[in-house]
């Protein structure tokens, strides 16, 4: 009895190793069956991972291109002798008025809709007249730390006008035939006209540009930034330039240069030199052309 018993606990234990050997076998064929690439690490088909992710990719989309909000303005600048422009931040244009049409001042404050873009009604363009002048400035009134909308402000002034620009950061493009005055803190200048006296002032930015001068005194002083002018062949102008760190190039305007590589100086003149100019850069190259 007892060989008996050995032996059906002897068959016992084949029939179970049998049965677990077959499970075994068939989740191999099953996992076999399966392609690699239609199971994640997760245990899900990547085409369910794709409809998980799909509706954050298409946010991300979304705010990337968000529309823009905006406000506009405009101001009638006929009979303007003199503008005084007082602005921290803006992309500006100033320009004659065309032969016939009105002189006029129009802008546009455009902010973004996500992230902590302040609305554009947190900036406020003030237009303080003063007599026959006009002094427009402008006032930011958003939460410390939110980004400040873009101001773009384009102007035409009556001919022969009088400009004064003070810029915090920003660009300008300036035509003036008056008496000119600017002074940039940081950003770049495009200068053109024929200016009876002006005085420049750049702290770290660039400058071009095309002046005629006949008369009166200019003076340019740049920080850090390079300048190119070409004068009017019908100029009338002597002129001095000084750099502290950088060259000085003359392309057909009569003078000599002194000095090294790091430290230059050049003189000269264009006409009978009625007009004077001053050129000072302390870290930037100058070039002067006819």
């Amino acid at each position: 009895m007892k060989h008996i018993r050995l032996s059906m606990k002897h068959g016992l234990r084949q029939s179970l190793s049998g049965v677990l050997c077959a499970a075994l076998l068939a989740g191999l064929c099953l996992l076999s069956a399966c392609p690699a690439d239609k199971v994640s690490d997760s245990g899900a088909a990547p085409g369910d991972a794709a409809l998980e992710a799909r509706p954050e990719k298409e946010t991300a989309q979304e705010e990337a291109v968000q529309p823009l909000r905006e406000l506009k303005g405009e101001k009638d600048l006929s009979g303007l002798k003199s503008l005084r422009l007082d602005l921290d931040m803006a992309e500006l244009s100033v320009v004659p008025a065309a032969a016939g049409a009105a002189a006029l001042a129009s802008w546009t404050i455009s902010s973004a809709e996500s992230g902590n873009a302040a609305g554009p009604e947190t900036l406020l363009i003030r237009l303080q007249p003063e007599g026959a002048a006009l002094l427009i400035d402008d006032e930011y009134s958003g939460p410390p730390g939110s980004q400040r909308p873009q101001l773009k402000l384009s102007i035409t002034l009556p001919p022969g006008s009088d400009l004064e620009l003070r810029l915090g950061d920003g660009s300008a493009e300036l035509h003036c035939d008056g008496r000119l005055s600017v002074d940039i803190g940081n950003g770049s200048l495009r200068l053109s006209g024929s200016p009876s006296e002006s005085l420049l002032s750049i702290g770290n930015g660039s400058l071009e540009g095309e002046l005629k001068l006949l008369k009166g005194s200019h003076q340019i002083k740049l920080g850090n930034g390079g300048l190119r002018l070409k004068l009017d062949p019908a100029s009338s102008v002597s002129y001095e330039a000084q750099t502290s760190i950088g060259q000085i190039t003359l392309q057909q305007v009569s003078g000599t240069v002194q000095g090294e590589m790091v430290s230059q100086s050049a003189s000269g003149s264009l006409g009978s030199g009625s007009a004077s100019l001053k050129i000072e850069s302390g870290n930037g190259g100058i070039t002067l052309s006819s």
